[in-house]
């Protein structure tokens, strides 16, 4: 049996490709509030139709609470009844301190080793992120290994400082006996079919929608990923359960190159009127802008020019990955103009972005 906290397309997986009893960890007042969150979840990734509710046990927790929000007897039977947990749930904020988000990020993960740990052990699945990865190899490359003893620069905010002492957590049981993976994705997009994304909650969606506001954007030098949440899940799912598995630590990385030029002068191909400029005049018209722009409630992370934080590629290993990947028979799906001309026209049509100006004759825009 496998207990999920958060995300419905690790909840398809695990009932696509187990016959597993899932336990979801939902936030509600109620039993039947939170019956009703998860209902909509499914329904607004349009996955309701393809599972299999029978085997979902829904269990009304709190991540932000001790032991999961759960009571005592309700701990006490998850921890005979798991096998598995995949923990995927936290307070995604890039503005928040460390101290704001420890509860629902680092404690969290303090209860779910107690959990794992208790009665019997049960193995356990961390998503944590590449902005996390902080461990280097003599060329200079962030390795698929555990998280180093000092933090790197580049953990510069609180989001990520929880995910890094997460990480450490993780590692420390596994160097205890337990049965745990670290999982760092880097950017996910929308769905590979459908496009549909939570672009709120997307860092790099937000600057691009923020600079089509503006009319100009960053000429950031870097590659970065772009990775549908379909594949993504379904890459976690089948390579934790592989038992071809020869590594603890899984970077979840397309190789094929992508530069953030090139993803956003695709706005240009459906109408968009954007030009590149260089990072210090972008962010100087970042101090003008009001609510009305996507940038505003974290605009302070992007006054800093060491917080350019698209995610660059460039240096990451992941060939332990890929080849558990071709071992349970996946292959990334290619990041081409098709991909990104569908993910920014989803982005249109769901509202998201603003109408272009110059509306391409090429595509039709939903009213």
């Amino acid at each position: 049996m496998s207990f999920l906290s958060d995300t419905t397309y690790l909840l398809e997986q695990l009932l696509r490709n187990t016959n597993a009893v899932v336990y979801c960890l939902v936030r509600g007042s109620s039993q039947d509030e939170a019956e009703q969150k998860l209902a909509l979840s499914l329904l607004n990734n349009r996955i309701d139709y393809r599972v299999d509710n029978k085997r979902i046990r829904l269990v009304v927790g709190d991540l932000e609470k001790p032991l999961l929000g759960l009571d005592i007897s309700q701990f006490e039977k998850l921890s005979l009844e798991l096998d598995a947990i995949y923990h995927n749930g936290a307070h995604v904020n890039h503005v928040y301190d460390y101290k704001y988000l420890f509860n629902a990020n680092v404690r969290s993960t303090l209860d779910v080793l107690h959990l794992a740990t208790h009665k019997k052990n049960k193995s356990v699945h961390y998503i944590s992120t590449l902005s996390a990865a902080s461990k280097f190899n003599e060329a200079g490359r962030l390795i698929e290994d555990g998280p180093a003893e000092i933090s790197p620069a580049f953990v510069n905010n609180g989001y990520n400082l929880t995910k890094w002492i997460s990480e450490h957590l993780i590692w420390q049981a596994i160097s205890r006996g337990i049965d745990a993976t670290i999982v760092r994705p880097g950017n996910i997009s929308g769905h590979s079919l459908t496009d549909l994304c939570q672009p709120d909650k997307n860092r790099i969606l937000l600057v691009l929608k923020g600079s089509a506001q503006l009319g100009i954007a960053p000429a950031w030098d870097a590659t970065f990923d772009l990775c549908p949440v379909d594949f993504l899940a379904k890459a976690i799912i089948n390579c934790t359960l592989s038992d071809t598995r020869d590594t603890k630590v899984l970077h979840f990385h397309n190789p094929t190159p992508l530069d953030w030029t090139t993803y956003v002068m695709g706005l240009t191909r459906i109408g968009y009127e954007i030009q590149l400029v260089d990072p210090g005049l972008w962010r100087s018209r970042l101090l003008d802008i009001d609510e009305s722009n996507a940038l505003y409630n974290v605009v302070s992370f992007y006054l800093d020019e060491n917080n350019e934080d698209i995610g660059d590629i460039s240096s990451i290993e992941h060939s332990r990955t890929e080849s558990t990947l071709q071992k349970v028979g996946m292959t990334y799906p290619k990041k081409d103009n098709a991909l990104i001309d569908r993910n920014l026209s989803y982005l249109v049509d769901c509202g998201f972005l603003p109408l272009p100006r110059q509306p391409s004759t090429e595509r039709s825009f939903v009213a």
